[in-house]
């Protein structure tokens, strides 16, 4: 396991403890559009309460989840779901 994951793992681990209930939270996977990492895979966590929704990315600080617009979505899944296609 990567660095990366092992990270978003832990900070997954955080919320929960934090209280949040794990159908909010996901693990997005997708290839980035832009920039020069254009094309390249890459997991994000999406943080969901119903009411706000933020990205939890190791490239950047936390981001509305309009910044997901950036990621062709092949995959989401969470403790609650067994994984989705987008």
């Amino acid at each position: 396991m990567s660095l990366d994951a092992l990270t978003r793992v832990y900070i997954h681990e955080i919320l929960r403890r934090a209280g949040v209930p794990d159908a909010d939270i996901k693990i997005v996977v997708g290839f980035l559009k832009t920039g020069h990492h254009a094309g390249k895979l890459h997991a994000v966590l999406l943080v969901d309460d119903g009411e706000q929704a933020a990205v939890l990315d190791n490239r950047f600080k936390v981001q509305p989840a309009e910044s997901l617009a950036g990621m062709k979505q092949v995959y989401c899944v969470n403790r609650v779901m067994r994984g989705t296609t987008a």
